[in-house]
């Protein structure tokens, strides 16, 4: 069971929000959904083998509500074909919060869209290592 958090436009009134419940738990998958109306976050708790993050997103864009994506660049080691591309994208792509994964096999970069503030570069360097590969970061002087 997967947990994800994010925020949301902010809701106008309690209507607004019985509307959004609504629509994230008809979404497969979805096992709980709440929102905290002063903050405007969404909670979910979720199969992630049934439902990925770009539904949970659609569902609330759906229902007219903003969601904000985050983004950042990956620099990976040790991708020598589109399998190893292909690898780390799904590992990255896995993860709870990840919208989207792309990676540059030339550059050998991964560029990764995410919502929530649950996303940690821990997590993704996890990912990437278990794939098989390694996270570069950059020298800290």
């Amino acid at each position: 069971m997967a947990k994800l958090s994010f925020p949301v436009t902010p809701l106008q009134e309690q209507l607004d929000a019985g509307y959004l419940l609504q629509a994230l738990r008809r979404v497969a998958g979805v096992t709980d959904a709440g929102i905290d109306l002063e903050t405007s976050w969404v909670q979910l708790a979720y199969d992630s083998r049934r439902v990925d993050t770009f539904a949970l997103v659609t569902a609330v864009r759906d229902v007219g509500h903003a969601v904000p994506v985050k983004s950042c660049e990956l620099t990976v080691a040790g991708m020598t074909c589109s399998a190893c591309a292909f690898r780390v994208e799904g590992a990255l792509a896995d993860l709870p919060g990840v919208l989207t994964a792309e990676v540059d096999l030339r550059a050998g970069t991964a560029s990764v869209e995410y919502v929530g503030k649950s996303l940690q570069m821990d997590a993704m360097q996890r990912a990437v290592e278990e794939a098989g590969y390694a996270l570069r970061f950059p020298a800290v002087s």
